[in-house]
């Protein structure tokens, strides 16, 4: 059994303990409460499809395919870190303690960044393969800032990944009307900047901390 296959079992099996708790939650308060993560976890396993066939393809990123992939991932890879923004929706339950609802919800949002690190790094090494180590970096830390800008457009605009296919031009319409707004203009820059932040460091501690550990074995 391959790393890629293994790696894959251990995220899914993570995946349905989560899911596990949501039923927990149902038996123990009779509501369906929350549901709504699994359909969010669901997108956060998307990018990672994109991110394995990309990477199979090798270093030669400039076929029609390859291009075709890299943007499917770009597209969708906002929706891994966004699971965070979930922690917005945790109040107080009738029948259900919230460290309950506390340990649901994160339980969700560590598989759902867990994953989305694994496609980020996925993507990264394929980079490096065909890029500099300064410019592939360079794209990673640009990628964490267009994440931010996708958490915002997912949380507060409630835009989501297909309106790039289902409505490009109103999508697009939207983004230059929200831009010229001064009123929205701080906090796109704010959530942006600091999503975006949030990601690169979380994710640079991560990739170096997994380089070590390959170092040791």
């Amino acid at each position: 059994m391959n790393n890629i296959r293994q790696r894959n079992i251990l995220l899914a099996i993570s995946s349905f303990i989560c899911i596990c708790i949501l039923i927990g939650r149902y038996f123990l308060s009779g509501t369906t409460g929350y549901t709504f993560l699994v359909w969010n976890l669901f997108l956060a396993w998307i990018p990672l499809f994109f991110s394995q066939e990309l990477k199979k393809g090798g270093s030669n990123l400039l076929t029609g395919k390859a291009i075709t992939l890299f943007i499917a991932w770009l597209a969708f890879f906002p929706n891994a870190p966004y699971i965070v923004t979930d922690l917005f929706h945790l109040v107080p339950k009738y029948k259900v303690p919230l460290w309950y609802d506390l340990i649901l919800i994160v339980s969700f949002d560590w598989n759902g960044m867990l994953i989305g690190f694994v496609s980020l790094m996925e993507v990264h090494q394929t980079l490096l393969q065909r890029f500099s180590i300064k410019i592939s970096w360079t794209l990673i830390g640009s990628i964490s800032l267009l994440s931010g800008y996708g958490i915002y457009l997912g949380r507060f605009e409630r835009l989501n990944s297909w309106e790039i296919v289902t409505h490009p031009f109103r999508l697009f319409k939207h983004l230059i009307e929200n831009f010229q707004d001064p009123n929205e203009l701080p906090r796109i820059l704010g959530v942006t900047l600091t999503f975006g932040l949030f990601l690169m460091i979380s994710y640079v501690s991560i990739y170096f901390l997994s380089a070590k550990n390959e170092a040791r074995n």
